[in-house]
């Protein structure tokens, strides 16, 4: 309820929400690439890629 006080329309509350959900994603993103870096030398390329097209829909 507080949070939604911070936001005068409800689209704007859901523009929040995405982005904090995006971010959630890209938090576990980068742990399952830090996990594949780690467990071998070359990155996984598909969650690479899908890590850098999730960082351009949050900006």
């Amino acid at each position: 309820e507080a949070i939604k006080d911070d936001y005068s329309a409800p689209k704007e509350f859901l523009l929040k929400v995405q982005q904090l959900e995006n971010i959630e994603k890209l938090v576990e993103l980068r742990q399952i690439s830090i996990n594949a870096s780690t467990t071998k030398q070359q990155p996984n390329e598909p969650v690479i890629k899908y890590y850098y097209d999730m960082m351009e829909l949050c900006h």
